[in-house]
């Protein structure tokens, strides 16, 4: 076999053939039966397979590694080489995230370099979310299922201090129920090192599910994580994403920006209305108006999408009910547990808090005022009364003394 030639076996029937070394990774038709597959590359000591993914400044690939065990392998091309603050930023992550033990971050196996390339490779991706949902048609059951395992997974990844920061349905897994995250802390270091150096480069690499806070200043957190599992929740409800008509990379940047979501309910009338109000919270234009990540798992928990008419009406209220005064001031049970720390619930200004403050202090006072004026007037009314028995008694005892005297006197 010459060295421009690659030995491949076709999937199907098994069939050995010699193809030029210009047809790695392109697909080929088997010369026995006729069946479409890609045609593989030697890479060292790694066989790469078919391409899954590509960017600005990388290629990654499924693979079998040196122990013949498949794989996914990434390799960075020279903007990466060239720049020796993005590599850096790359090999903090890389170090990060090897001294990590988590179901839902993709295992990180190992990192080195190969003819100047920057390499890392990964545990094998069976199915993205991206590719469950082009397989799987979705009922409103699981979408609810997938959206609180995605947001408990979340939780667990933040909780070691990590950021997804490049969140979209292809770098998120799903294998046996449990989802985990791909490509976490890697992109977006290199990428915002190299648009620090590189005219014109944009880091951001998930148009459809970005923060806006992302777009205009270049700043991942936890609340702009939130924001891009909003968007992927979105679409699991209504198979779009929430500016999926915008026709042009940079007018959905500036939709992601300056426009608000459309309801869920435009697409999917069927959805509870405590459903949309949630997922809208995750995609609020400012940071701190998103919710936190355990008041959202505790919401999700609680949404039903199919609620019983009996069991509406067995908690509704009844005559032989007792009447609670509702305090509006303390806590208003109709928001969900993600709304309550984000919106004031009135809109007072301070001089008229302080009105209100002086109108219930009054209220609380005068029913001790009315209290105290008929505690007055018993004491009056007692008083007077007893003053009108002594004169009675009085007039009664001159009465009795007056018979004795006439008495006395008819006697003499």
């Amino acid at each position: 076999m010459s060295e421009e030639q690659i030995k491949a076996a076709c999937p199907s029937c098994e069939n050995r053939m010699f193809f030029e070394y210009s047809k790695a990774l392109s697909k080929q038709s088997c010369s026995s039966c006729n069946y479409n597959f890609t045609v593989p590359k030697l890479f060292g000591a790694y066989t790469l397979q078919v391409v899954k993914a590509n960017d600005e400044f990388s290629t990654t690939y499924n693979a079998l590694n040196k122990d013949n065990e498949l794989c996914r392998l990434r390799v960075f091309n020279e903007l990466i080489t060239n720049s020796l603050h993005a590599q850096q930023a790359l090999k903090l992550s890389v170090q990060k995230q090897l001294a990590i033990n988590s179901e839902h971050l993709l295992k990180l196996k190992e990192s080195f370099e190969f003819e100047d390339q920057y390499c890392i490779e990964y545990d094998f991706i069976k199915t993205s979310l991206k590719g469950y949902r082009q397989k799987e048609k979705l009922t409103m059951d699981k979408a609810l299922a997938l959206s609180l395992d995605l947001l408990k997974a979340y939780k667990d990844l933040s909780s070691h201090e990590l950021l997804a920061s490049n969140l979209k349905p292809s770098t998120i897994t799903y294998d046996k129920e449990i989802i985990s995250f791909y490509d976490v802390e890697i992109s977006w270091p290199a990428a915002l090192e190299l648009s620090k150096k590189t005219q014109g480069f944009n880091p951001v690499n998930n148009s459809q599910y970005v923060a806006p806070e992302v777009i205009s200043e270049r700043k991942v957190s936890v609340q702009s994580d939130i924001y891009s599992l909003g968007c992927i929740i979105y679409e699991l409800f209504t198979n779009y994403p929430p500016f999926h008509k915008e026709e042009t990379g940079n007018s959905l940047l500036e939709a992601h920006k300056n426009i608000q979501a459309s309801s869920l309910l435009d697409i999917n009338k069927n959805l509870p209305e405590n459903l949309n109000r949630l997922v809208l919270s995750m995609l609020e234009k400012k940071p701190s108006y998103r919710p936190e990540i355990q008041d959202l798992i505790q919401d999700f928990e609680r949404i039903d999408l199919h609620p019983s008419k009996e069991i509406l009406k067995e908690f509704a209220p009844s005559p032989s009910d007792t009447l609670v005064p509702k305090k509006t001031e303390e806590i208003d049970l109709s928001l969900l547990a993600s709304e309550r720390n984000l919106h004031p619930l009135s809109s007072v200004t301070p001089l008229e808090e302080d009105a209100q403050e002086e109108v219930l202090i009054q209220s609380k006072e005068f029913p001790w005022a009315i209290a105290i004026i008929i505690i007055i007037i018993l004491a009056i009314i007692l008083t007077i009364t007893l003053k009108r028995s002594d004169t009675n008694d009085d007039r009664e005892s001159l009465s009795h003394k007056l018979e004795v005297v006439d008495e006395n006197y008819r006697s003499t």
